[in-house]
């Protein structure tokens, strides 16, 4: 018999963005920044009053609230918001993993020379010379 083994497709792609495109760029890394210090210090918040870690449910419907009173959110991807959420519970993860030796999650700044942040699922590219192409993760 023969197993099946599933593969997961991770692209990376550089780019060389129009200076419009990097002041976008941007300021999506500079919302992934806000996001994650948002959350880390309602993780932090959560757990001094309640003994325990919020539940990822809670954060998540918390981040919709956010977008309320902070209507700039609107402009940014909602799953590249999410996915901050999801990077944080894993930094907390890796923390309490003993195999892992990861230091506590620390709040992100400007300083960093690594800005990131990550778009899980849907992409699309527009290139100058072709139809309209879309990337599926």
């Amino acid at each position: 018999m023969s197993e099946t083994i599933q593969q997961r497709r991770v692209y990376k792609f550089r780019t060389e963005p129009t200076a419009l495109q990097a002041d976008e760029l941007e300021r999506m890394a500079g919302t992934a920044r806000f996001v994650w210090n948002w959350a880390l210090h309602r993780s932090q918040t959560f757990y001094k009053t309640n003994k325990k870690g919020i539940p990822q449910a809670q954060l998540s419907n918390e981040l919709t609230a956010l977008k309320s009173e902070q209507p700039w959110l609107y402009d940014f991807d909602s799953q590249s918001l999410q996915q901050v959420l999801k990077n944080l519970k894993q930094a907390y993860q890796n923390h309490f993993n003993p195999s892992m030796r990861a230091g506590f999650p620390k709040r992100k700044t400007k300083k960093n020379a690594k800005q990131s942040f990550r778009i899980p699922l849907r992409l699309s590219f527009l290139y100058p010379h072709s139809e309209h192409n879309r990337v599926d993760g």
